[in-house]
């Protein structure tokens, strides 16, 4: 059994120190391979600001605006907020992706940038379905938003990882999630400060900070899937790249 990529067979590894280790392999996955992890970021970015430029009809619809037709714009503004969400959030599901195979010392080629879009369907439905849960929650009152977004945190790895479906992704994050929502958290109470000081320096340090959160949310689903190699199956591009 290879520890690194927990893609068979059970290991009994302990859940202490879950938190340093996600920390501690996050930062040696993004020291292994920082020209793929921080160029999938800019990239990312990139292909965001495009697509809501393009989708927004550049010129057109400023030509648009001059001629009477200012309504339009709340009609485009859903459009284009509902499209480039879509785009944002399958290209972030591939980064996420890109990130699980360095922490598994797996290359990541370029094609892995767009993963995400080989699993459309079951990414954009548990997308959507996420934000309604979490959304709602948070309506009810805060808490039980952010325990669901907990709960169901590791859906996109999930998907990509051990072939899930769009509903079953969540079933299985709350099954490995149990016993680390607090890990998970905490985690979090140290990334959110990480990527705070990233500001600092006009944002550059955000180009260090972003990528080394995604490398940290890949090691800690790793461990956590190791220690429930019960749950799901693993897709078989999970090893052989995409």
């Amino acid at each position: 059994m290879d520890e690194e990529n927990g893609t068979s067979g059970a290991v009994q590894a302990p859940a202490e120190g879950l938190i340093s280790h996600a920390l501690r392999e996050g930062w040696a996955a993004f020291k292994r391979d920082p020209v793929v992890l921080v160029g999938f970021f800019v990239l990312k970015a990139l292909f965001v600001g495009l697509s809501t430029w393009v989708l927004s009809g550049g010129l057109f619809f400023y030509s648009m605006q001059h001629h009477g037709f200012e309504y339009l714009e709340d009609l485009r503004s859903m459009v284009v907020g509902s499209l480039t969400g879509m785009i944002d959030g399958l290209l972030e599901v591939g980064l996420l992706y890109a990130a699980l195979l360095i922490v598994r010392r797996q290359p990541a080629p370029f094609g892995t940038f767009f993963s995400g879009f080989r699993k459309f369907v079951p990414v954009v439905i548990a997308g959507i379905v996420i934000k309604l849960m979490v959304g709602f929650g948070i309506l009810i009152f805060i808490i039980p938003g952010i325990f669901l977004a907990i709960a169901f945190s590791q859906w996109a790895f999930l998907i990509m990882d051990r072939n899930a479906g769009a509903l079953s992704a969540f079933e299985w994050s709350w099954q490995i999630m149990r016993g680390h929502k607090i890990d998970f958290f905490l985690m979090w109470l140290v990334l959110i400060p990480i990527n705070i000081i990233g500001l600092i320096p006009l944002g550059l340090g955000l180009f260090i900070t972003v990528p080394y959160t995604y490398a940290v949310q890949a090691a800690f689903y790793n461990r956590i899937a190791q220690l429930h190699p019960e749950v799901g199956t693993v897709n078989s591009f999970a090893t052989s790249g995409p």
